[in-house]
């Protein structure tokens, strides 16, 4: 039913409890008629759903038991479509999710991500199934220049959000 699924994920990381993002999704359809397609999300909130360029009004996004729907009308079969969402979390204190740890020897914050099966739904919105999988772009605006962004992939660069290039990114992301 879904195939060539593909990520670009923007997040807004902060020192506190909670952080930002922005993920957008594209992926192939076989046939909408088949039921109610969802993006797996066991997060805080969902700001905005926009669903191949149509914006979703606030009161008609359905976000409920870690689930967001993805309106049936607003999808395309047999062809690409594009789900954008703008989403907050918290951060977890138990490796299931983004993980966030305040090291008592140096006073400083550390954050991680293991992506394990049915655990990247605790990071942001996805189809977290082992038989769906993806690349990810991954965007990071980071809180203080000091923060380093370490990943499997080559880094390009690591951007303070208090920066011009930060907010421009917050900006194209649409954070």
């Amino acid at each position: 039913m879904i195939s060539k699924v593909r990520y670009e994920l923007y997040l807004v990381l902060t020192k506190g409890d909670t952080y930002e993002g922005r993920v957008v999704v594209d992926f192939h359809l076989s046939d909408k008629n088949l039921g109610d397609l969802y993006l797996d999300y066991h997060g805080q909130a969902i700001a905005q759903l926009v669903v191949n360029n149509v914006k979703i009004k606030k009161v008609n996004i359905q976000f409920s038991k870690h689930k967001v729907v993805i309106p049936r009308y607003n999808l395309k079969s047999n062809s690409l479509n594009r789900v954008s969402l703008k989403f907050t979390n918290k951060y977890v204190t138990n490796s299931a999710g983004f993980h966030r740890y305040v090291d008592p020897q140096d006073d400083e914050v550390y954050l991680y991500t293991h992506l394990e099966p049915f655990f990247c739904n605790r990071w942001f919105p996805c189809f977290d199934q082992p038989s769906i999988r993806a690349p990810l772009q991954l965007n990071v605006v980071t809180p203080d220049e000091k923060w380093q962004v370490v990943g499997n992939d080559v880094i390009s660069q690591s951007i303070p959000v208090g920066s011009a290039i930060g907010k421009s990114l917050c900006k194209q992301g649409g954070i």
